[in-house]
């Protein structure tokens, strides 16, 4: 972007804080007792396919696996979403 003009309709100073940590951890701790994802929680590319990183920021944040969390796919079952059931009894 030139002098604040737009740029594939992003505006200079949009988008998401560039501060805003990466998501490092696949899930929160859990009870001996629930179930758990062993894989990792990685990004459904389909469902972002109109999302531009270097105008939106980045897709993999804590932010988005919360907010658009069908976004988000599981390594190990296939499952979508951060809220999705675990796919292995007992504690990971």
């Amino acid at each position: 972007m030139r002098n604040g003009e737009e740029w594939k309709g992003c505006t200079k100073g949009e988008g998401p804080d560039i501060d805003e940590m990466y998501a490092t951890s696949p899930e929160p701790e859990l009870d001996e007792e629930e179930s758990h994802h062993p894989g990792e929680l990685e990004v459904e590319w389909d469902y972002w396919a109109d999302h531009d990183e270097r105008c939106h920021g980045p897709i993999d944040t804590k932010t988005n696996r919360s907010e658009h969390s069908e976004g988000f796919r599981w390594s190990c079952c296939g499952e979508i979403g951060t809220f999705a059931n675990g796919c292995e009894e007992g504690p990971p």
